[in-house]
Formats: structure tokens, C-alpha cells, sequence
């Protein structure tokens, strides 16, 4: 028996920091473009677009903070709440495979009594 679940962080609404999300996070990060993230990611920029959007409505202050255009072009960047947020995430997402993989361990002992009663 495998227990699987994906860690989510629920705020106002289910989703606010699941997996994409954080993953969309890290990708702007690295190329400070919400376009170049969504790309890498294979979702459309306007998907990106509304993940980011609903992330900043929903969290206390702004996770990312786009700049249009000017003498050297935009830019998307992840504020420091946004870097937290990753941080954080990546924090829990360790102890959440941690507790799964020790369930995993006390449930093989189950397995073979499941087993039993079939």
C-alpha cells in the first residue's frame, strides 16, 4: 500500500500554493519573465498569468511584481514575500515526503495482513 498525496496550502481558496504554483514561482525567478516561465512550464502565458494573479489576490501582500516596459524592457520578479512563500513551501514539502515515507514504512505490516483476510 503507497500513500500519495500532494502537499497544497489552502488560503482563501484550495490551491493557493500547490505544486504549479510554487513551481511557476521558482521559474520567474529564475528568468524574470512570466512568459519565459510559462513556456519551460508548458502552460500558456495566460494561465501563468491567472495562477499569478489569484496567488496575489489571495496572499497578504504581492508574491510577484511585473514592470512594463521602460528604456530596458519589463520584467517580472518575486517580491520577498514571494521568495518566503518558496522557502516555506520547500520546508513543508521535505517534512510531508518525510511523514509519508514513515507511514509508508507502518502501513507494510498492514499490507500483509490485508493480505490475510482476502
Amino acid at each position: 500500500m503507497a500513500i500519495v498525496r500532494p502537499l497544497q496550502f489552502g488560503r482563501a481558496k484550495p490551491g493557493f500554493a500547490g505544486h504549479q504554483r510554487v513551481e511557476l514561482l521558482r521559474r520567474i525567478s529564475e528568468t524574470g519573465s512570466i512568459s519565459q516561465a510559462a513556456k519551460a512550464m508548458g502552460v500558456s502565458y495566460r494561465h501563468a498569468w491567472k495562477m499569478i494573479d489569484a496567488m496575489n489576490q489571495s496572499a497578504a501582500e504581492p508574491l510577484v511584481r511585473c514592470q512594463t516596459g521602460g528604456q530596458h524592457g519589463g520584467g517580472t520578479a518575486l517580491t520577498d514575500e514571494g521568495r518566503r512563500l518558496i522557502a516555506v513551501c520547500d520546508a513543508a514539502e521535505q517534512e510531508h515526503r518525510r511523514f509519508l515515507a514513515t507511514l509508508g514504512r507502518r502501513l507494510k505490516d498492514f499490507d500483509r495482513f490485508y493480505e490475510l483476510l482476502i
